[in-house]
């Protein structure tokens, strides 16, 4: 059982690298279905970070086209898969939105608590040092 795993396993691996030097040479038929593979998984990450169907897909797309326009800088024998690297893009594409629409700070400034509660004594620091940075 392990054994036909991990054959399976490597198979993968093995077309998923082939796939993506095809990508790297330009074939856009192996975009088309490197694209296809990996959608859900992005837009899924997406769409559980911002919580917004719409946006979701826009920066899901907007990831893609990143991916298409530096697909020859991933390396293929590296430390990080195909889908790290893409949740990677999405995650800059969304840090890259809430700055444009100045969410960020507010995203990162908001702090859950109960009414009534106060704020633990190293968030005042964190505050005092938000207030400090340049916009």
């Amino acid at each position: 059982m392990r054994i036909t795993i991990r054959k399976q396993k490597e198979e993968e691996t093995v077309n998923e690298t082939q796939l993506i030097r095809r990508c790297q040479r330009g074939d856009r038929q192996a975009f088309e279905t490197l694209i296809r593979q990996y959608y859900d998984y992005v837009s899924g990450f997406l769409l559980k970070a911002m919580q917004d169907a719409l946006l979701a897909q826009d920066l899901t797309q907007e990831t893609f086209l990143k991916m298409i326009r530096s697909i020859e800088t991933f390396d293929c024998n590296g430390a990080a898969g195909m889908g790290t690297w893409l949740v990677t893009i999405a995650k800059n594409c969304y840090v890259d939105y809430l700055r444009k629409t100045g969410l960020f700070w507010r995203t990162w400034t908001i702090f859950p608590f109960p009414m009534g509660k106060t704020f633990p004594t190293w968030w005042r620091g964190a505050c005092n040092i938000r207030r400090r940075w340049p916009r």
